[in-house]
């Protein structure tokens, strides 16, 4: 508003100063050219105004630009991680049945083992009494020679040279180091 006013006081001033023609029209060219010259800047302020705005306006489509893919990046990310997450989830799940299950697996493993231990010896022991009872001639020379140790008198021995009559033989042995040697016995 004050830029319409000088005008109006510079026109004022050349009507009621009729003397002062040359210093009015002096001061009227004066205000004409600081007028356009306030004209040129004004317009140059106005481009400049406009291409702060354009270059904000596109700076400002680059960041929106910038954070979509950004945000992009970031849920495939995310997809990843899930992604990673359920394969460990499996993963755990596996270890947990394979901690349940080896323990199991180990237990029957030494059981079968323990058993397969007690029955080798048996199996051997029965292999052996087989393959003795297949053989005819051994097996009635084992039968007698059964008989004759079970038996109270022995027919094979006389009773005189029995095996357990130590008394007519002589003294008992002696253990230690400083007893004296048995003597010899004479032949009957």
């Amino acid at each position: 508003m004050r830029r319409k006013l000088i005008p109006i006081a510079i026109i004022l001033i050349v009507i009621g100063c009729t003397n002062d023609s040359d210093r009015v029209a002096e001061l009227a060219s004066r205000h004409a050219t600081q007028q356009a010259e306030l004209s040129r800047e004004t317009v140059k302020l106005q481009n400049e105004l406009v291409e702060g705005t354009q270059k904000l306006v596109e700076a400002d489509a680059q960041a929106r630009r910038d954070f979509l893919e950004l945000e992009g990046k970031l849920d495939e990310q995310r997809v990843e991680v899930g992604r990673r997450h359920d394969e460990l989830e499996d993963e755990r799940r596996e270890i947990a049945k394979q901690r349940y299950r080896d323990p199991i697996v180990a237990n029957a493993l030494i059981a079968a083992a323990t058993l397969l231990a007690c029955l080798l010896p048996m199996l051997l022991a029965g292999w052996l009494l087989r393959s003795q009872l297949d053989e005819t001639a051994e097996h009635t020379a084992t039968e007698m020679l059964l008989e004759e140790i079970t038996a109270t008198r022995s027919g094979l021995v006389p009773p005189s040279a029995a095996a357990l009559d130590h008394g007519s033989r002589g003294p008992a042995p002696r253990i230690g180091g400083d007893a004296k040697p048995p003597p010899p016995h004479e032949a009957s």
